[in-house]
């Protein structure tokens, strides 16, 4: 009996000891994945925020699988070098659409091609088109993989801002110097209106202003606080130049190596987050212009569409040129058709 005893514990042992030798090994194979996204917006942008709140809730949401951090800023790549970063794998994601620009021609027009969508719902019905799963697939060929309906309003409509003169027609337009951001096509369209254009950086936007280097400026309702527009600038036009959409532009090579199960939880994720955010904007995007249009001494203008396809038919032109690239020629067929 004791024999028997003693063969039964000794049997016991060596499954224990057995199942120790592999479970081991299958806990310490466990992977953990740090996900970094980067960029050189403010870190008090409200996508930034956002993007801080991930921090926490996506190491609870994949269990500790997926560890979270966001670098704005500048405090560890610019844009442009962020999205160099993330094509050669070395960053996991960064803000897409505009930062797209340098290896993309459709999302260069796609972000700052002048009157190309009336507003934010044309935006949205031109993202079911075909065309743009087709330019999806060539960035997917660059290593890059965009959430390109993550944040359909982003920054929403960029309209005119100046201090010279109410804006009611094209003619108004001539002899107004703008600032703009260094994109050639903008360029182009001032000239083609009479505008003068001056390239300056956003910190000095406001002493351009106040010193009359520079009349006015393009720009989206989250700068009317951060350029003083509504002192500085008391004349508004409400034509969209472009919209502001954001996207999200995730490494190919990271993607990869995430679970299935990690790669659905993790896109559902961002979707859910970006629609929240994105109304959130929009909300505030509203308020932000209804207290500029509140003081006395604005005045808002919103163009009529016979005067916004007249804007349109001047910049034929420079649609001619950009269209001899393919992949714009798509776009603009297919941001048309939208319409």
């Amino acid at each position: 009996m004791k024999i028997r005893k003693q063969k039964l514990v000794a049997v016991i042992l060596i499954v224990l000891g057995v199942l120790l030798t592999y479970s081991i090994p299958l806990a310490a194979k466990q992977k953990t994945f740090l996900m970094r996204i980067a960029s050189d917006h403010p870190v008090t942008a409200p996508h930034a925020v956002l993007f801080k709140k991930m921090e926490k809730t996506i190491p609870k949401l994949t269990k500790g699988q997926v560890k979270f951090k966001s670098y704005f800023g500048g405090s560890l790549y610019s844009s442009s070098d962020a999205l160099v970063a993330v094509q050669t794998g070395s960053l996991e994601m960064c803000i897409g659409s505009r930062a797209l620009a340098p290896i993309s021609p459709a999302w260069s027009v796609i972000s700052d091609l002048p009157f190309l969508f009336q507003d934010s719902e044309h935006y949205k019905r031109f993202l079911k088109s075909d065309v743009l799963k087709k330019i999806d697939k060539s960035l997917e060929r660059k290593n890059i993989i965009h959430l390109s309906d993550w944040m359909t309003y982003g920054f929403g409509p960029v309209y005119i801002f100046n201090s010279k003169r109410n804006i009611q027609k094209m003619e108004d337009l001539k002899g107004i110097k703008l600032r703009i951001p260094p994109n050639p096509v903008l360029v182009k369209m001032l000239k083609e209106f009479g505008m003068g254009n001056v390239a300056i950086a956003p910190p000095e936007v406001v002493t351009a202003l106040e010193q009359g280097m520079i009349d006015g400026t393009l720009a989206h309702a989250f700068a009317v606080k951060s350029y003083n527009l509504k002192q500085n600038c008391p004349y508004m036009t409400k034509v969209a130049i472009v919209q502001g959409p954001l996207g999200l532009a995730i490494s190919k090579s990271f993607w990869k190596r995430l679970t299935p199960d990690l790669q659905n939880t993790l896109w559902s994720y961002f979707k859910e987050e970006g629609l929240k955010l994105n109304e959130q904007l929009k909300t505030v995007g509203g308020k932000i212009f209804s207290d500029y249009a509140g003081r006395d001494k604005n005045i808002v203008t919103e163009i009529s569409k016979a005067e916004q396809e007249r804007w349109l038919r001047a910049m034929k032109p420079i649609y001619e040129e950009v269209k001899k690239d393919e992949e714009i020629r798509m776009i603009i067929e297919a941001a048309n058709a939208s319409r």
